[in-house]
C-alpha cells in the first residue's frame, strides 16, 4: 500500500532525493529497492498463510509483478505522473532480487522450514 501511495503521488510532493544524489536512473534503484522489500514482505506473508514453500514463492512473484505493472498503468491517469516501462522492469528486477535472497538464504540454512 504504502509503495502505490508513493508511486501515484505527485512529484512535487516528494522530497528532491533524485536531484540532490546526482545519480542518472536514480529512481529505477528506488524501484528495485522497493519491490525487493515487496517481494520479500509478500513470501513471507503467503508462507504463513499457504504453508507450503513453492506457492508462496509463486505467490509473491505474481502480486509483485502485478502490482508494479498496475501501478505503472494507473499513473497514464494522473496529471502528475506517467507510467514507464522501465520503471516495471526495475519493479520485476527487484522482485526477483529479493526472491534470489530467499533461496540462498534458505539453502544456507540460516531460515529453517
Amino acid at each position: 500500500m504504502v509503495i502505490g501511495i508513493i508511486c501515484l503521488a505527485p512529484i512535487s510532493d516528494m522530497p528532491s532525493i533524485v536531484s540532490a544524489a546526482k545519480i542518472p536512473h536514480f529512481d529505477k534503484f528506488v524501484h528495485a529497492f522497493s519491490f525487493l522489500l515487496l517481494s520479500i514482505i509478500a513470501w513471507a506473508d503467503t508462507r504463513k498463510y499457504t504453508g507450503k514453500r513453492d506457492r508462496s514463492y509463486i505467490v509473491s512473484v505474481l502480486l509483485s509483478v502485478i502490482y508494479g505493472g498496475l501501478i505503472e498503468i494507473i499513473q497514464d491517469f494522473t496529471k502528475t505522473r506517467s507510467s514507464d516501462i522501465l520503471d516495471w522492469i526495475a519493479d520485476i528486477t527487484g522482485m526477483a532480487t529479493g526472491i534470489a535472497i530467499i533461496v540462498a538464504w534458505r539453502k544456507l540454512g540460516t531460515y529453517q522450514n
